[in-house]
């Protein structure tokens, strides 16, 4: 989820100007005496204010250092291997005598190019990190999107995901990668991880171990709070969801879907969720955004130095974004675990281990923020073994309809990124060994959301910090703004993806 950590985003949201450039110097040598934020591969950040590159392998500049949590920073002289930094920031428009193809990322004017769809509702605009595709018959079918979380540079992080249904075809997977929304996508590498079934289906949990499992078991009863008719969508693994729409007077109303399983006793059981999240989330985090305004580096910083701040915020977006399980014992109900939420855009099933169970029953608690959950599936399992995967590297990447060894050999390197624009589609190939396996995605990196014009409208400090610090209040009066685009706004997410003219 894209606000998670907005506590240490602090340059990935400057302003709709910037421009993108690669660490070398013929790409710094046309920005003159501009001033630019070089993001660090490590996280860290500085901002030069006067700079020159000594030679190919070194920049050299005045201006502030800032950790990675942002929370120390100095002023003085700076020598900066350019082999250790990420990407480069500057707020610059070239003149026409400039090459545009010497700039990694040129963003236009995101009020002009973002389409009709997202102008008519800017907090429904499409977005959430690189999507990633597979063929399912005739057509791609998305299946997963990469590190949902990692809003800026000091976040990057590796996500995995559940690619259910896969198979390979001669003992090779394509996946296709895109950037489609108005976002800047820095991926360190896209790897395959594989697992033998044996005859089983295998899932991995919220610390990242991996499980064979068997006998999946329906609840032979289902509660549902909205929606009642409809409960019965869960119980299949085919994408037909179940959710409920938001409280109408309070965004942190809480809900509950309770199940009740018929089991053998004595056996290891654990829970297998298949959910997304809706855009209520999304919705929270873009107004958190517009409410920021042009101010949004010096609110960050004043962010990471506060640890009240921090933690109002973290209860704040756990509250929102998770789902907390519990069983109902002979004392009551027993609070067995939590699962995060990752995303709006593709269902990501995670297992929870429950233990040992002893009688033939079980009853199972699932609370979870209202109208925030899209859940596809739920089941329980017996819990099998935990099994090492089998990691494998692409061997071919294709762009623009061309083999590309040099988007390969980023995708290959521990030090580089491969960065991707919007409207970028990389299609990552893989050799499979014989046999039956479960697929799972595991990517690296982190993305860059690029402010629209229209957030910054709605500029309103005193409501910035009532979210941060006074969330519950915040959440009631942002109730009737969202609900009267809550109806809309699944459509035109969807709709506004960026697509090449």
């Amino acid at each position: 989820m894209r606000w998670v950590f907005l506590t240490v985003l602090i340059i990935s949201c400057a302003n709709i100007q910037r421009r993108f450039y690669k660490p070398s110097k013929p790409e710094l040598e046309i920005l003159n005496k501009t001033t630019i934020k070089v993001h660090m591969k490590s996280g860290e950040v500085y901002v030069l204010k006067s700079w020159n590159v000594s030679d190919n392998k070194t920049l050299e500049g005045y201006g502030k250092f800032y950790s990675v949590d942002r929370k120390n920073s100095s002023e003085g002289n700076f020598s900066i291997p350019i082999d250790s930094i990420a990407i480069i920031e500057a707020n610059f428009v070239p003149s026409p005598s400039i090459n545009p193809l010497s700039m990694l990322l040129i963003p236009l004017a995101v009020e002009i190019a973002i389409g009709t769809y997202c102008l008519s509702n800017p907090k429904a605009c499409f977005g959430s990190c690189p999507t990633f595709y597979v063929q399912d018959g005739d057509s791609m079918k998305l299946k997963a999107e990469g590190f949902s979380s990692s809003i800026a540079p000091a976040l990057e992080a590796d996500d995995i995901d559940a690619l259910v249904g896969l198979k390979s075809m001669n003992g090779e997977i394509e996946i296709e990668m895109r950037n489609e929304a108005w976002e800047t996508h820095v991926v360190r590498y896209v790897d395959l991880l594989i697992v033998p079934r044996n005859g089983k289906s295998v899932f991995f949990s919220e610390d990242g171990k991996f499980y064979r499992v068997n006998n999946h078991i329906l609840p032979k009863r289902v509660e549902c709070p909205q929606e009642k008719d409809k409960c019965d969508l869960i119980l299949n693994m085919d994408g037909k969801e179940w959710f409920s729409l938001a409280d109408d007077k309070d965004l942190g109303s809480r809900e509950e879907i309770e199940l009740e399983f018929d089991i053998e006793g004595g056996k290891n059981y654990a829970l297998v969720v298949g959910r997304r999240q809706t855009l209520l989330p999304t919705f929270l985090f873009y107004q958190t955004l517009a409410y920021m305004g042009d101010n949004v580096g010096e609110l960050i910083s004043k962010l990471g130095r506060s640890e009240e701040a921090q933690s109002k915020l973290k209860n704040l977006v756990d509250k929102i974004t998770s789902i907390e399980i519990f069983v109902r014992d002979g004392k009551g109900w027993k609070r067995v675990g939590v699962i995060h939420g990752e995303g709006p855009l593709a269902i990501d099933y995670t297992l929870l281990p429950i233990g040992e169970i002893k009688e033939n029953n079980l009853r199972v608690k699932l609370v979870m923020t209202k109208g925030a959950v899209r859940i596809d599936y739920i089941s329980l399992v017996e819990l099998g073994e935990e099994v090492e995967p089998i990691r494998i590297k692409p061997y071919a990447v294709i762009y623009q309809g061309k083999e590309s060894d040099s988007a390969l050999s980023l995708l290959l390197s521990e030090n580089d990124y491969l960065v991707t624009l919007p409207g970028d589609v990389y299609k990552i190939k893989y050799r499979v060994p014989e046999g039956d396996y479960e697929f799972f995605l595991k990517a690296r990196g982190y993305y860059l959301e690029w402010m629209r014009k229209e957030w910054m409208k709605e500029k309103n400090m005193a409501m910035f910090w009532e979210i941060i610090l006074r969330p519950e209040i915040a959440l009631r009066k942002l109730a009737p703004v969202y609900k009267r685009m809550e109806g809309q706004m699944e459509d035109l997410f969807w709709r506004s993806k960026y697509a090449k003219p």
